[in-house]
C-alpha cells in the first residue's frame, strides 16, 4: 500500500494574483489540517518530506526557490480515507486524487488534477502477520544484529530499524505496527476498533521510501509519477528489503513450549524448563546455569534438548529455537480479513 505521498505544484502557473496573495502569507510555514479541514497547528519552515507516514491530517507548505513559488502537500492517503494507515490502496493515481481533494477542501481552492503535479516522495509499505507480538519483537532484534550489509541499519529510537535514513534517494524501515497503533490510539490520533488494535499487535511492517532525488531521476516531469505501476513499486520494495532480510527467520516460541509439554512429566515442569530457556536467552548459558541448582539446570537442559535444541544452540550467543518461520517478502497481508485469517 502507499502509506505516504508528497506532491509539489508550481503555483504561479495555476492561480490568479488574488489567490497567490492569499497563499503568500503562508510562505515559509508548514500548516497542518485534520481530515475535517480544521487547522491543527502551524510552524516555521519545515520539510514536508521528513514527516512520519503515520502523521494525522493533510500537511501543506508554500516554498520559494528564488524564482518560483511552489505548493507542497503531503499526507497518508489511507489515513485520510480510513482513519488509520494500516491498509490502503497501492494505486498512485487514486492516492494522488485522495490527497489533492483533501488539500482542496483545506485550502478552499480548486486544485489542478494529478497530472499537473510533481511527486517528491512515496512510502510503499508491506505488512507481515507474525504469530504474536513477541515474534514481531524477535524479528526486529534479528534485524538489529547487523551481519554483512545489515551493519548499515540504525536504531535511533524504540524497536524501529532504519536503512538509508539520511539519504535523499531511497530508504526504508522495519517496525512494530501494533505498538504504534496503541500509542496513536491513546493519543486519539487514529480511528480503529479495539479488535483492529489487537490484530495489529501481530504486524511487522516494512516501509520503503522513494525520495526526491529518486523522482528527479525517474519521474522528472509533471505527471510522470502517475506512470509508476503497482508492480514497479512491488519490485522496488522487494529489491530494497531483500538485501537486508534475505531468509530472515524468527522463532515460533509457542511451538517450543507446546513440545516441552509433551516431553516433561507435567505442565509445571514444562513451564519451568521454558523459563530456563528464556533465562539463557537473556543472561547467557553460564549465568543462567549459576542462577539455579545444578540438578534443576541439568533437568531443564535435557527437556530442551529433547524438544529439539542442541548443546551448541544453548551455548550460542543467539539461542536457536525449536522451530523457525521464514519471513517471505512476497506474502504480505493486505486487508483486515487477511490478517484475521492468517495463521
Amino acid at each position: 500500500m502507499i502509506d505516504w505521498l508528497t506532491l509539489r505544484l508550481q503555483i504561479s502557473a495555476h492561480f490568479r494574483d488574488a489567490m497567490l496573495d492569499h497563499l503568500a502569507q503562508y510562505l515559509g510555514m508548514l500548516t497542518v489540517h485534520n481530515s475535517d479541514g480544521e487547522e491543527i497547528r502551524k510552524k516555521l519552515v519545515f520539510d514536508v518530506d521528513k514527516i512520519r507516514s503515520d502523521s494525522e491530517g493533510i500537511f501543506w507548505a508554500i516554498h520559494h526557490n528564488g524564482k518560483q513559488r511552489f505548493l507542497t502537500i503531503g499526507a497518508s492517503p489511507a489515513q485520510i480515507e480510513h482513519g488509520n494507515n494500516v491498509f490502503g490502496s497501492s494505486d498512485v493515481q487514486h492516492c494522488a486524487e485522495v490527497i489533492i481533494l483533501a488539500a482542496s477542501r483545506t485550502l478552499g481552492l480548486l486544485l489542478p488534477p494529478p497530472t499537473a503535479w510533481h511527486c517528491a516522495r512515496i512510502d510503499y509499505t508491506h505488512n507481515y502477520a507474525m504469530k504474536d507480538a513477541n515474534q514481531v519483537k524477535q524479528a526486529l532484534r534479528e534485524l538489529r544484529k547487523g551481519d554483512g550489509v545489515r551493519q548499515k541499519a540504525s536504531v535511533p529510537r524504540g524497536d524501529s530499524v532504519y536503512w538509508g535514513q539520511g539519504s535523499d534517494l531511497i530508504g526504508g524501515k522495519a517496525y512494530d505496527k501494533g505498538s504504534q497503533m496503541v500509542y496513536l490510539s491513546k493519543k486519539n490520533k487514529l480511528q480503529a476498533s479495539p479488535e483492529q488494535v489487537a490484530l495489529a499487535s501481530r504486524l511487522l511492517r516494512f516501509e520503503l521510501s522513494l525520495k526526491a532525488r529518486w523522482f528527479r531521476r525517474h519521474a522528472p516531469e509533471a505527471g510522470d509519477y502517475l506512470n509508476i505501476s503497482t508492480q514497479q513499486l512491488e519490485t522496488q520494495h522487494a529489491k530494497f528489503f531483500g538485501q537486508f532480510i534475505g531468509d530472515l527467520e524468527v522463532a515460533d516460541m509457542g511451538k517450543l513450549l507446546e513440545r516441552l509439554q509433551f516431553i516433561a512429566p507435567s505442565k509445571g515442569h514444562a513451564v519451568a524448563a521454558y523459563s530456563t530457556y528464556l533465562r539463557i536467552r537473556e543472561l547467557g548459558y553460564e549465568m543462567a546455569k549459576s542462577s539455579m541448582p545444578d540438578s534443576t539446570f541439568r533437568r531443564h537442559k535435557k527437556y530442551l534438548i529433547d524438544a529439539g535444541l542442541s548443546q551448541a544452540d544453548l551455548l550460542g550467543n543467539n539461542v536457536i529455537p525449536f522451530r523457525r518461520d521464514v519471513i517471505t517478502l512476497s506474502a504480505p497481508v493486505t486487508s483486515w480479513d487477511d490478517l484475521r485469517h492468517a495463521a
